[in-house]
């Protein structure tokens, strides 16, 4: 059952990218189009994440953590993968202008680029949230109790939110906040997301000052416009 809500939501997020593509007005920008489709699609998965995924009942929380199958590192892949796509579609607006004839054209390709980098990030933190959710709650060894790894001020049932807490605080900051990681296990996680982070959280300052700093000089409000 689980195996196949994940499915149908993956499933339903492309179709949703796919009709986006076709549909979206023709004269776009070949990377308009694919920004607008992962606008749609990332905002399809996000929904479905947030909506019927995550619980604010830690039982529920480890029934579905401790079960989540072994292709977790699969989507997660995948889901990684179609950030970058979206990003390097966004900074190909944004730091080069769309190829749209006019102004309000122009702006509408801009919020769509800014609009992917933003569901990026949202869809990074939110899938890091399932995987310490999995690190706590998987029992790996078998003997009938969690793995643990991190330990939350308050609580030893930990639910989704409470991971939410933990992976937004981490893409955000870089560091932990009263949660103390206390296995190799966890740390090596942290490591790799908060890399990503820094990576990600960088190139977006980089694509918001060459945004305004085009601007204010003239380029992107007015590339492409014919004049």
């Amino acid at each position: 059952m689980r195996n196949r809500r994940r499915l149908q939501s993956f499933t339903a997020a492309g179709l949703v990218g796919a009709a986006v593509y076709f549909l979206v007005p023709t004269w776009l920008h070949g990377a308009t189009r694919v920004v607008a489709a992962y606008d749609a699609a990332a905002t399809v998965l996000l929904a479905f994440f947030w909506l019927r995924s995550l619980h604010m009942d830690a039982e529920l929380t480890r029934l579905r953590a401790a079960n989540d199958d072994p292709g977790h590192n699969v989507i997660l892949l995948i889901v990684l993968a179609s950030v970058v796509l979206g990003l390097v579609s966004a900074i190909a607006i944004i730091g080069h202008g769309p190829h749209v004839q006019n102004q309000t054209e122009k702006w509408e390709a801009y919020i769509l680029g800014i609009l992917a980098i933003a569901l990026g990030w949202f869809l990074v933190h939110t899938v890091y949230t399932f995987r310490y959710a999995h690190l706590y709650w998987f029992d790996d060894d078998g003997d009938g109790t969690e793995c643990g790894g991190i330990n939350f001020p308050g609580t030893t049932r930990p639910n989704d939110y409470d991971f939410a807490y933990f992976a937004f605080t981490l893409g955000t900051s870089f560091a932990v906040s009263d949660p103390q990681v206390t296995e190799t296990r966890v740390r090596r996680e942290v490591i790799v997301h908060s890399v990503i982070s820094f990576a990600y959280n960088s190139i977006i300052v980089g694509m918001v000052i060459n945004l305004f700093a085009g601007i204010f000089a003239g380029g992107p409000a007015d590339s492409g416009s014919g004049r």
